[in-house]
């Protein structure tokens, strides 16, 4: 039986694979460093992007294996794109971000204590804990 995934965490991308690669070891380092790889997944959907986005993305599925990915083979915008990782997702709850949204120290673990803590039917998060 797989371990229950409780936070799945959606983040869209269309051609700014540095702006990724940047929010994307933001996500890693706090679930590694918290410990929370059994307990959440990264659901990265890629546009259809032309510039090294889908190489780094197989890179970053064969490393960690909490992390899930969808190469469109064509650009579906921003709506289908979300629809089709929210689609993969297998988290009780969700949380999006754009490619380029960059999460504060400590957010990750202080959004799993709320969830863990008081099961809310909706979260809404300001940007007092993304950075940008």
């Amino acid at each position: 039986m797989s371990p229950t995934i409780i936070l799945s965490v959606l983040i869209t991308t269309y051609n700014r694979v540095r702006f990724l690669e940047t929010t994307v070891s933001l996500f890693v380092s706090q679930i590694m460093s918290g410990g929370f790889a059994d307990s959440v997944e990264v659901v990265i959907g890629n546009d259809a992007s032309s510039d090294g986005t889908e190489e780094y993305l197989n890179e970053l599925r064969a490393k960690y294996q909490f992390v899930k990915i969808i190469n469109h083979p064509k650009n579906l915008g921003l709506s289908g794109n979300i629809e089709k990782i929210a689609d993969m997702a297998r988290g009780e709850y969700i949380w999006h971000f754009g490619d380029d949204d960059l999460i504060k120290e400590g957010a990750f673990s202080r959004v799993l204590r709320v969830i863990r803590n008081n099961a809310p039917n909706y979260i809404l998060i300001n940007t007092i804990n993304i950075e940008s």
